[in-house]
């Protein structure tokens, strides 16, 4: 199955959407997908799972450490979510992002660009290599 991630530059920042539908990726598998060489790129990854009944957030690093959101990070994500139709709790985004969110949204639209990128059954299972390896590396 074809996995679709999204990426958005945001105050010369680019993000990218990851959803977690089966597993979360490992250290190893974000590293590759933030890779400019190998992967397909980016400064900072937004994985989330389940964002309907028990949504779950993260935020890693291009060298796929996890880190504390930062403000803007949950503003990226609340402009994929609205993109994409998915209905999210404003009363959770407006006490992280205060209560200007939808004006910050709707300001946010003039200054981002993104650019959806197919990751490919192979692709996705060299991702799902790497984070095996590095596990067994730790071990």
């Amino acid at each position: 199955m074809m996995q679709v991630v999204m990426n958005f530059v945001f105050k010369d920042v680019e993000y990218m959407i990851y959803e977690a539908n089966e597993s979360m990726p490992g250290t190893a598998a974000l590293e590759l997908l933030c890779s400019r060489t190998h992967g397909i790129g980016a400064d900072r990854i937004l994985v989330f799972s389940d964002v309907q009944t028990e949504p779950a957030f993260y935020v890693f690093t291009a060298n796929g450490r996890e880190t504390a959101a930062a403000a803007d990070d949950f503003l990226v994500f609340a402009h994929y979510l609205r993109q994409q139709n998915i209905s999210i709790n404003s009363a959770k985004f407006a006490k992280i992002l205060g209560d200007t969110i939808l004006v910050q949204l709707s300001e946010m639209d003039k200054n981002i660009s993104c650019f959806e990128a197919r990751l490919t059954p192979y692709f996705c299972d060299k991702m799902k290599q790497l984070d095996k390896n590095s596990h067994i590396l730790a071990s």
